[in-house]
Formats: structure tokens, sequence, C-alpha cells
């Protein structure tokens, strides 16, 4: 019997449009009233996880920044390991050399950096990220309204983080130049205390060494005393194989990549068919049998 979900964001519950659709609601709604826990694992910071699921009126579990942060239903955000600032520092005066796109997240702020080279860059990068599926300007806004939205814009996010003794939980780098990304993937080699938990197209997201979403499923599953066995992980990438590995089934949308799809014990529609929600819906019946 299901004790507990555990399902990603951005590509599984959110549809394209960065909804939860009416369907999906109700599932989680319905998990709720036959008491089987739900949680979202994300590489969103708990903050955002929080205002999101406020909208939607869902009180749940959740995990942040792939890991690196929880905060159980009702209670305050808990850290599990931060990038070390030497190496943070190191990485961050890099970026900002080479002029690159990347957001900071830090114990108390998310920091986006700016400067004349943004514009083209976010440009360039909602070309490629929404593969001509929305007219560029509205995708560009899109973009810059994900990137910049609440945070703290700043030429030297490097600067900052050493004048005000910044911990930084995760670096996000974003970048549409296969040269640059290259490059920046060789540089990340010389460091051993990071762990790269998600690299996709337009994106390579950096934790401490000691951070996936599988060391934080286990912390909370330990904390609700849940077995593994009894638990369903939802995913669509990279980071979610650490999730997969710790449940006792794991599923993925269509939209997955392949190799995501034929390491999981099953594959569902894609995030925008809604069928996450007849999922929740479906084991609810089954429970009540």
């Amino acid at each position: 019997m299901t004790e507990m979900i555990l399902t990603d964001l951005d590509g599984t519950l959110l549809n394209t449009a960065g909804e939860i659709s009416s369907l999906n609601l109700k599932g989680i709604n319905a998990l709720k009233n036959a008491k089987i826990d739900f949680a979202i694992i994300s590489g969103r910071s708990c903050e955002f996880l929080e205002r999101l699921t406020n909208y939607y009126g869902v009180n749940c579990h959740l995990i942040g920044l792939n890991g690196a942060e929880i905060k159980l239903k009702n209670s305050e955000i808990v850290t599990l390991d931060i990038i070390s600032q030497s190496t943070a520092k190191n990485i961050i005066t890099f970026l900002e050399q080479k002029e690159v796109v990347f957001q900071a997240f830090t114990v108390d702020e998310e920091l986006v950096i700016t400067g004349d080279f943004v514009v083209d860059k976010v440009l360039s990068i909602a070309k490629q990220k929404f593969n001509n599926n929305r007219d560029i300007l509205q995708s560009s806004l899109y973009l810059y309204l994900e990137l910049f939205e609440g945070k703290k814009q700043l030429e030297s996010i490097r600067d900052y983080i050493i004048t005000n003794t910044k911990e930084v939980l995760k670096l996000e780098i974003i970048d549409s130049s296969d040269c640059v990304r290259k490059e920046i993937i060789n540089m990340l080699k010389k460091y051993n205390d990071i762990n790269l938990t998600n690299i996709s197209t337009n994106s390579i997201e950096i934790n401490s060494e000691k951070v996936n979403k599988g060391v934080a499923v286990r912390y909370l599953l330990e904390k609700l005393n849940i077995d593994k066995n009894m638990v369903i992980g939802i995913g669509d990438g990279l980071n979610d194989i650490e999730l997969f590995k710790n449940v006792g089934k794991s599923i993925c949308v269509r939209n997955a990549p392949e190799f995501i799809q034929k390491s999981v014990d099953k594959v569902i529609g894609t995030n925008d068919s809604s069928e996450i929600g007849n999922l929740f819906l479906n084991l609810v019946k089954e429970k009540v049998r």
C-alpha cells in the first residue's frame, strides 16, 4: 500500500504553461483526504515552492534545491549542506569573467547576475529552450520573469557573497553556447567537493557533493518513519535518478529523455496530459477498497 508520493515539479507536476492542472490538483487533494503523504521535490527553492503551493492551497512537504533544503509541513526550512565558500567563490569568479548568466541560491536569498550581456544571452536561450513553439518575444519575457522575478540582481555575485559571508546552497548556470558549456564543465571537474545534480540543454546545477534528491528523500522518510518500499517517486530529469533509487516504485512522464524512461518502473503520459492526477485518484481508490 502506498504511504507517500514524491513528485518533481518542472516538467512533471507542472504543465508547459507552468501550472498545476485542475485534474492534478484534484488528485493532490484526494491524496490528502486518503491520508497518503505528499511531497514536492525540485531544483527550485523551498521559498518558491511554498509560494506556489500556497497559491494552489496545497500544504505538503517540500524538498528544494535538489535536496539542499527541506521543509516539513508547518515547520522551518532545514539546510542539509552548502557549497564551501572557497569553491563557490572560485566558480562564481570564473562565471563572471566569462559573462555567463547564472543564479546563486543562498540560505536566505536568491541572487542572479546582471549586465549588458544578459539581454543577448537570454534571447538566445529563449530561442533554443522554447524551440520556436512560442513567439520569441513572449518566450524571452517568460524566461526573464523566470530568472529575475523576486531575486536580488547583482553585477557581481562574488563580491556580494564574500562581503556578506553568504552560504551558497546551489549554483545554476544558464547558457546556450555549447563551447562555453564544455569549458564550464571542464572547469568544474577540478572540484571534488561539488555534485553536478542536473545537466540539461540550457542549465547546469551545482550542489555540495553531499547533496542530491536521494539524500534528501532518505532524510525525509527517516523523519516521517516511512518505509521506502511504500513510496512512489515521479520525475523527468537527470536530478531525479537519485530519487528513483530511494523509493519503492519509480515513475516518469513521457516527456522525459529516453534514458530516464528506460530506468524507471513505469512511464505515464506527458506533463501536459494530467495523467499524474489520474494516477493519484487511482491510488486513492485502491486504498479505500
